[in-house]
């Protein structure tokens, strides 16, 4: 395995006119930028479920969905299934990137070894 990740290595270095010492300095750097990447997804994703949360407590509190107005109620709900059924995803997308946010910062080698070997398979 270490032969083919090192000829990947030189293969992909020839090809970009440089060497593999400077190439595995580039993907070691690159772990810092995806984790960096990864967290400002979360810290995006907290802030459209707080947003999500108020918006759908402001309309609660107005009255949207007790009774009041009637015909917006299934209007209304339309938006909010599919805004739920979003954050959802979103969430799943989160909790799969979490691992890189860590080993981006714990352990950036590894990362960019991780990176090389699924390129290999």
């Amino acid at each position: 395995m270490k032969e083919e990740i090192t000829s990947m290595l030189k293969t992909l270095a020839e090809k970009l006119g440089t060497t593999v010492e400077y190439l595995w300095e580039v993907l070691v750097r690159q772990a810092y930028v995806s984790a960096i990447t990864d967290i400002i997804m979360l810290v995006l994703f907290i802030i459209a479920g707080t947003l999500f949360w108020r918006f759908h407590k402001k309309c609660t509190d107005r009255g949207w969905y007790n009774g009041e107005y009637p015909e917006y109620i299934g209007v209304a709900s339309i938006p909010m299934i599919l805004g739920s059924v979003a954050y959802f995803i979103w969430f799943i997308v989160i909790l799969i990137s979490i691992h890189n946010m860590i080993t981006g910062f714990a352990n950036p080698e590894y990362w960019a070894l991780q990176q090389i070997l699924n390129q290999i398979k």
